[in-house]
């Protein structure tokens, strides 16, 4: 499934996380703190 990603757009960061439906109210942290990572790099 990454490929896909990839071949749309190959400077695509793609995560997978094991969530559920309401990823954001069960990994809320992870999420922000990926998100801060990513913006952190690619605003520099």
């Amino acid at each position: 499934m990454l490929g896909a990603f990839q071949r749309d757009n190959p400077n695509a960061v793609v995560e997978f996380l094991d969530t559920g439906h309401f990823a954001l109210e069960t990994h809320v942290n992870v999420i922000a703190n990926a998100m801060r990572e990513f913006l952190a790099k690619a605003l520099v």
